[in-house]
């Protein structure tokens, strides 16, 4: 009898220990799942585009990756506008605004004011591009602009920038403006 006894508990034992492992392993391979399920968070937050003539019709699915803001470099370029209503000429072929506005990948713009291709041309004429870019930031357009980008681009060998928080007082906020170090 005493064996009998001891031979169940032995396997009650190993019952138990195999339901107890059983649970361990469901519960993790179920977290491991339910993780696998989540939705992962934005891999992209917005775009940006460099309008040029080439590429005034721009579409695509970037809010497939998460982009919701887009970052237009410029409405103004080498003294050519991309948006109706400025005292400058047009571009050949204006951008479709309105369908860009209405872009899931376009719900909010930074909007890119006047600007030269030219880096060295642009520090030359950084006065005209304020004035201008001033004006151009007054021009209704079609989009959800949440903020400005001055496309000037500012590095520490540029002597002048210092003058910068003067030169674009005048313009909208909030503002952004590109800089990099050409040292590194």
């Amino acid at each position: 009898m005493k064996a009998l006894a001891a031979l169940l508990r032995q396997t009650t034992l190993v019952k138990t220990s195999l339901a107890a492992m059983l649970v361990a392993a469901l519960t993790f391979a179920s977290s491991e799942l339910y993780q696998l399920t989540q939705p992962k968070g934005p891999g992209v937050i917005g775009i940006v585009w460099q309008p040029d003539n080439a590429t005034v019709g721009i579409s695509g699915d970037w809010d497939k990756l998460g982009a919701r803001q887009l970052l237009v470099q410029w409405t103004a370029v080498d003294d050519q506008s991309f948006i109706p209503g400025t005292d400058l000429p047009n571009v050949p072929v204006l951008p479709d605004w309105a369908r860009i506005g209405q872009q899931p990948w376009a719900q909010e713009v930074i909007l890119g004011l006047a600007g030269y291709f030219s880096e060295n041309r642009s520090r030359d004429n950084i006065e005209q591009l304020a004035v201008l870019s001033a004006q151009m930031a007054k021009v209704k357009t079609p989009l959800n602009v949440t903020g400005w980008y001055f496309p000037a681009e500012v590095d520490p060998s540029w002597s002048r920038a210092k003058e910068l928080p003067a030169l674009l007082a005048k313009l909208p906020r909030p503002l952004w403006i590109s800089v990099y170090d050409g040292a590194n």
